[in-house]
């Protein structure tokens, strides 16, 4: 049974990004993680589509398709659309 300790992990992964990120890339890797980490919370707030499914109101109707219409036009523009 191999025994690792986070602090040696850590210690690891430290000497890694050393010996790998210039102080060039430090701010565009600082920059990625960020739009990265933003963009994951970003999704999580994004509502479901919904369905006007059984529903016999055309009010209702047009309101779901302008809703899920717009839920479309903003995955998009955050290029979430998979």
């Amino acid at each position: 049974m191999i025994n690792l300790n986070l602090n040696d992990i850590e210690t690891a992964y430290r000497d890694w990004c050393d010996s790998k990120i210039t102080p060039n890339t430090i701010s565009q890797v600082a920059f990625y993680a960020g739009y990265t980490a933003a963009l994951e919370y970003v999704k999580t707030c994004i509502p479901k589509e919904q369905s006007a499914a059984g529903s016999q109101n055309v009010y209702v109707e047009c309101a779901v398709e302008g809703f899920n219409d717009a839920i479309q036009q903003l995955k998009h523009k955050l290029k979430l659309d998979t």
